[in-house]
């Protein structure tokens, strides 16, 4: 007995939650490298220890973002035995 069409549709949306997530971890990846960057070459004692700290951060989200990749996330789904995709249609009814 496969699948039924509910646990293909969660499926789909918990991919699709992961994809989303992943691109949030991503553009945040971006902001933290800028970031480290400005701080690396600010005036200031401190300002190196931020740029590490900022540095560190960056590492975690990106290895976060590593780990939610299709590639990595696909297999996980496999071994759930749901082979089959549905794509969920919104429709909007106006009364």
């Amino acid at each position: 007995m496969g699948p039924t069409d509910e646990t293909v549709q969660a499926i789909n949306r918990l991919e699709k939650t992961i994809r989303e997530q992943r691109e949030l971890m991503l553009q945040a990846h971006g902001v933290l490298t800028c970031l480290y960057e400005v701080l690396l070459h600010a005036e200031g004692e401190e300002a190196v220890s931020y740029a590490q700290a900022t540095y560190v951060a960056r590492g975690l989200i990106d290895k976060g973002a590593e780990e939610l990749d299709t590639v990595r996330i696909r297999p996980l789904f496999d071994a759930l035995g749901v082979s089959e995709r549905v794509e969920v249609e919104r429709v909007l009814y106006l009364s």
